[in-house]
């Protein structure tokens, strides 16, 4: 059995794949588990996962934090604003298919663009809370 943060986690990432919008603002790379030395620009990683029980005598629950890094080398911040404002609402309209858990909540917490001087990039991260029960198999 897999964790109810993975099982989240994987759903998301069919969920995004699938949208023709956010794809056609990223690179090749894409959506990736993590970043590649040689990846190209730009492109989104999934960061932090954390799950915490939440569970009472009746119910069984987690609740998770997913988050999303947005790595783009453009120059500003608009382009990696425009991505993590894509991925907001291709999750607004998040419908998991996941035989194990029900999403009773799905927002986001946080999102901040960072300037890396050093190396030129910006960075974006969007951070995720969902509440999840887990159901009897059918």
């Amino acid at each position: 059995m897999t964790t109810p943060a993975f099982t989240l986690q994987k759903a998301i990432y069919l969920w995004l794949s699938d949208d023709a919008s956010l794809t056609a603002m990223l690179s090749d790379q894409g959506l990736r588990d993590a970043p590649t030395p040689a990846a190209r620009f730009p492109y989104v990683t999934f960061g932090r996962a954390s799950g915490f029980d939440w569970s009472s005598a009746t119910e069984r629950g987690q609740e998770i934090f997913l988050t999303f890094h947005i790595w783009s080398n453009s120059r500003g911040r608009q382009e990696t604003a425009a991505i993590m404002q894509q991925i907001d609402e291709r999750l607004r309209s998040f419908d998991p298919q996941m035989a194990e858990l029900r999403l009773v909540l799905l927002d986001c917490d946080l999102q901040e663009i960072r300037h890396d001087s050093e190396a030129a990039l910006y960075r974006g991260t969007s951070r995720y809370r969902a509440l999840v029960e887990e159901v009897e198999a059918a």
